[in-house]
């Protein structure tokens, strides 16, 4: 009896198993599918100078899949990010300029999977003294990321948390595509919300529901990107 019900244990996980292998080569031939095609987009991008990583792209990639499954937009991005990443070096491996320490190490991880090249420099005031080869920047708030947002064509395309740290990521090509419910930075003078931070006098870093920017018409404002929601 005792045997019997052993064996009969085996026998289900082994079909499993067996139903399990037939799923992941299933995937394994559609992620060549993606690749193929992802290829042919960024020989097009190729052409037309189009941005590699395209964060509000992503998003609604993440966005759509969840509509598919009960899992949320963010559990989603969770483990399709190392997909996109591994399709995305078909294009081009990205170079990010980040600051020596693991959050920051994490962090760009997170936004880019595994296929992301670091540019580790010591400390933020060198950020931007040798730009050239760099399109990209994860760092978190401070006042020189401020002012670069503020005197240089810089802007924040996207955010990520590692413990409790919120960093931001800087690149010199602005989101393209605003939608309701997406998350705009901006400057301004006086402090609009709970999350008005401020970095000197009469100058404060808020976020703001993009549909609410109607109503700072009062206000001087500054634009330093919009990220897109999940």
């Amino acid at each position: 009896m005792f045997i019997g019900w052993v064996i009969k244990i085996t026998t289900n996980l082994t079909n499993l198993r067996e139903k399990i292998d037939e799923v992941d080569k299933n995937i394994i031939e559609l992620i060549l599918k993606r690749m193929d095609l992802v290829h042919k987009v960024g020989l097009n991008k190729l052409r037309t100078n189009a941005r590699v990583y395209v964060p509000e792209r992503e998003a609604f990639i993440f966005k759509k899949l969840a509509t598919f499954s009960n899992l949320s937009a963010n559990e989603v991005q969770s483990f399709y990010t190392e997909i996109i990443s591994f399709c995305r070096k078909l294009e081009d491996t990205l170079s990010v300029a980040i600051i020596q320490d693991s959050i920051s190490l994490l962090g760009l991880k997170k936004i880019f999977g595994e296929y992301v090249k670091p540019i580790i420099f010591q400390n933020l005031n060198t950020f931007f003294t040798d730009t050239q080869n760099i399109s990209y920047i994860l760092s978190p708030l401070s006042e020189e990321i401020i002012l670069a947002l503020q005197n240089c064509d810089w802007f924040i395309i996207n955010t990520t948390e590692v413990n409790h740290n919120r960093l931001y990521l800087l690149s010199k090509y602005p989101n393209e595509i605003n939608s309701p419910g997406d998350i705009t930075y901006i400057l301004t003078k006086s402090k609009i919300n709970t999350s008005s931070y401020q970095i000197k006098e009469n100058l404060f870093f808020s976020s703001i529901d993009s549909l609410d920017l109607e109503k700072l018409d009062d206000e001087e404002i500054k634009i330093l990107g919009f990220v897109p929601s999940l």
